[in-house]
């Protein structure tokens, strides 16, 4: 039997490369160039895929102590294919590299499947090819995960909560300079910023470890968040906690770290679907040992502060600084302007705890006015689920501050932008069962107020508008770039010469006396409908963006 089994795996694999090695023949080199250094590796991407998907080469960069030179070349590679392979997919061509981490393979075929059960409707036609598949091992002893553990760690509230559930024990604290609110350009900011990281990790034990990566700004989003629908934040849906796994890569190898934790974003019950879940990231292995914990998924924004917060007070632990801000780069919490300074100062508010010392220069009164004013108006989905979520549980609370009470009746889920979620699917995670790790367990998820029959039924109503709209605007689209540039041109210039014509005409002829009632009408009317001129500039200004447009 297990002779038979030895041949049929070495039959899959053979198969396998047979395919492999007769799709490299039709498929272009996704590298054109690769110079690795010590501490830093800079590739050059194919230039008609660069041209078509991004905005730049890709690089990253490691502290001293990371030597990319004295690792396999397969793990070396992997900050550039786990930030790239969805673009790949989504290309709907096939792309050759020199070598791919075996593991790495595997796991991305199997996230790949995912990806095809959570966008239906998004076509993932494009393969990462690899001319060879390389079976790595750790280098180095692997550190102890009872005792040590790497985190990702921002200072927003999902890594620090996080952080704070590993309190009892040492940690390896990765973060990244590349983040939208972290430019790699801009390393004053930079500097101030890991400044605190190092003021973090020494307040309570751990040490930290940095890499710069442009591994968000190498990629063109605004082509890519308009290959489909259901991808609306291409990070988000498609590369979050693989892609910061791919930056992390080579220290979690130097270090003996196994496992790389990462705080949540969602929950289990959040109805729409994205990437950043645990049944992407724990289909994630490389080299044998190495591999990506998603935690919290099973908690939301209010219970993360919570959890800090009675951490502070029954355990006597130093009260973090969090910086949670996504509405500006420079200085620290907005307070008013983002849906994570709202969820989190209100979350502080219904615990009584003071957000001053957290990073927050606001008081209970000012929490009150500031999030009435937010709510005025249409925010997204994810703001008002928070706050609904986050509503549900204050009414099981025997007693919370005054200034809080108006968020037990307020109807969160009014304010939703609906159409925001684009052309989603709401995600059934039952249905997800066959393509979760033995590790993981798919909890039986509960329907919740937030998410009720009657919100359904509006949100697809209005889903659907949003989808025959969509269709609409691509298929006039398309019919203007079916008309050739030189013929489209010439009917905008005729367009204006008419116009022109038009006006000199109405200009110049005086209405034809008339004595009948009807005439004289038509004559006032005539005066009435004077032409402007204006309008043929703005007729000009309209077909000269068209043009540019196509």
């Amino acid at each position: 039997m297990v002779q038979k089994l030895r041949y049929s795996l070495i039959l899959t694999h053979s198969l396998l490369f047979f395919s492999l090695v007769h799709a490299q023949g039709e498929a272009e080199d996704l590298i054109e160039s690769v110079v690795l250094d010590k501490h830093s590796i800079n590739i050059t991407i194919n230039k008609s895929f660069k041209e078509m998907w991004l905005r730049d080469d890709f690089f990253a960069s490691y502290e001293k102590d990371i030597n990319l030179q004295q690792m396999p070349y397969s793990i070396a590679l992997l900050p550039f294919i786990l930030n790239i392979y969805p673009v790949v997919w989504v290309s709907g061509k096939d792309y050759v590299i020199d070598c791919m981490d075996e593991d790495t393979y595997y796991s991305l075929e199997r996230i790949k499947k995912i990806f095809q059960r959570l966008y239906p409707s998004t076509p993932f036609l494009g393969n990462l090819i690899p001319k060879t598949l390389v079976k790595n091992a750790p280098s180095t002893s692997l550190v102890n995960n009872e005792t040590d553990i790497a985190v990702l760690y921002s200072s927003g509230l999902d890594s620090t909560a996080c952080s704070f559930q590993y309190h009892d024990k040492r940690q390896l604290l990765i973060t990244a300079q590349g983040q939208g609110d972290l430019p790699t350009r801009m390393d004053r900011l930079w500097n101030s910023h890991k400044k605190r990281f190092i003021k973090y990790a020494q307040d309570y034990g751990h040490t930290n470890a940095f890499v710069k990566c442009n591994y968000t700004e190498f990629l063109n989003f605004e082509v890519l968040e308009k290959v489909s629908e259901e991808i609306r934040a291409w990070r988000v849906d498609t590369t979050e906690g693989i892609g910061l796994f791919g930056a992390a890569a080579p220290i979690l190898f130097a270090k003996g770290y196994s496992t790389l934790h990462i705080g949540s974003t969602f929950t289990w019950e959040y109805p729409w679907p994205t990437a950043a879940n645990p049944l992407v990231d724990s289909n994630l292995t490389v080299a044998s040992a190495f591999s990506l914990k998603h935690v919290h998924f099973d908690i939301n924004r209010f219970e993360k502060v919570k959890l800090i917060v009675d951490l502070v007070r029954t355990k006597n632990i130093k009260i973090p600084f969090m910086r949670v801000c996504d509405a500006q780069i420079h200085g620290g919490n907005c307070c008013l302007n983002c849906a994570k300074c709202q969820t989190v100062i209100n979350s502080f508010l219904v615990l009584n705890e003071n957000p001053v010392p957290y990073g927050f220069k606001v008081t209970f009164e000012q929490i009150e006015e500031r999030a009435k004013e937010y709510f005025t108006d249409t925010k997204g989905y994810w703001t008002c689920w928070n706050f609904c979520v986050m509503q549900e549980q204050l009414r099981e609370l025997p007693w919370i501050p005054e200034e809080a009470e108006w968020l037990r009746e307020f109807d969160f889920m009014s304010c939703a932008g609906y159409f925001l979620a684009g052309t989603k699917i709401r995600v059934n995670w039952e249905n997800f069962r066959d393509l979760a790790p033995h590790t993981l367990e798919i909890p039986a998820i509960s329907p919740c107020n937030c998410d009720n029959t009657k919100k359904k039924i509006i949100q697809e109503r209005k889903r659907k508008a949003y989808a025959k709209k969509m269709l609409k605007r691509n298929r006039r689209r398309n019919l203007y770039r079916s008309i050739p540039m030189q013929e489209l041109e010439a009917t905008i210039l005729s367009n204006r010469l008419q116009a022109a014509v038009q006006f000199e005409t109405m200009k110049n002829t005086e209405p034809a006396a008339c004595d009948t009632t009807c005439c004289v009408q038509k004559a006032q009317d005539s005066e009435t409908e004077s032409f402007d001129p204006q309008d043929i500039q703005t007729q000009d200004s309209k077909d000269q963006t068209l043009i540019e447009a196509l």
